[in-house]
């Protein structure tokens, strides 16, 4: 773990990592990066981001999230904005859920959660945007209620990114269909920037652990104070974890 320019920055091994709870609570702005798809898996607990607006931001890239009780991501009441890029939620409770709060999801896929696999309400905004989003086979509990994208109440958006349209990314969810709003779903152009708010960039040249454990074992990771135990073969895989 490295911290630079106010952000914290954790990078995970290719592993499975478990948590006793169901969400694990994020309270303080941090990057925290995978080896990919697949490789990199929170399994059986969500991420929950807290803390406040002011405080910057939430990075998460690169990994898997699956099987979790409750919401695979979920940015709570006026927290900080979550971005995610290159990441899938699978066979969560729910999928991304933005309450008060901004989600950035960028080449993310959503699948086969059992209730809606994109979620805004009470005023927050959902925005999706990459060539590899995909909201796809949502709603297995049936839920007439749920949807693949749900702008919940007229203060909520869902965003999506030209050329993305809501038809081709959202697709085959059940219950009440691929879309469902009181609030507003619309498609927006977006210029490429270098850079994304809330980071600052800087060249991590130190190793965030030194000595990682010997494979496979089962080790206490401490993130932000909050204690986790994971089975892993390495804690670290790089330290280029830019932010």
């Amino acid at each position: 773990m490295e911290t630079a320019g106010g952000m914290t920055c954790l990078v995970l091994a290719k592993a499975k990592y478990t948590y006793s709870g169901k969400n694990l609570t994020l309270p303080k702005p941090i990057k925290i990066c995978g080896q990919g798809i697949g490789e990199t898996i929170l399994d059986g607990f969500g991420l929950k981001i807290t803390g406040s607006k002011s405080n910057g931001s939430v990075v998460i890239e690169d990994l898997s999230i699956q099987r979790g009780m409750g919401m695979g991501l979920y940015a709570n009441s006026g927290g900080m904005d979550l971005i995610v890029r290159r990441c899938n939620v699978k066979k969560c409770g729910m999928g991304v859920s933005a309450q008060e709060a901004h989600i950035s999801c960028d080449d993310v896929q959503v699948v086969g959660c059992t209730h809606s696999g994109v979620l805004a309400q009470y005023g927050g905004t959902v925005k999706l945007s990459g060539e590899n989003t995909r909201i796809e086979g949502n709603v297995t509990s049936g839920d007439s209620g749920s949807y693949g994208l749900w702008a919940r109440y007229s203060s909520s958006k869902i965003q999506i990114v030209t050329p993305l349209t809501k038809d081709t990314i959202s697709i085959n969810n059940g219950g009440g269909g691929n879309c469902g709003r009181s609030g507003t779903i619309e498609q927006i152009s977006e210029q490429v920037s270098s850079g994304s708010a809330g980071e600052s960039k800087s060249d991590l040249s130190t190793p965030v652990v030194n000595s990682p454990p010997p494979p496979y074992a089962s080790t206490k990771v401490s993130l932000l104070g909050l204690s986790f135990k994971v089975s892993i073969s390495l804690l670290l895989a790089k330290n280029d974890c830019g932010l």
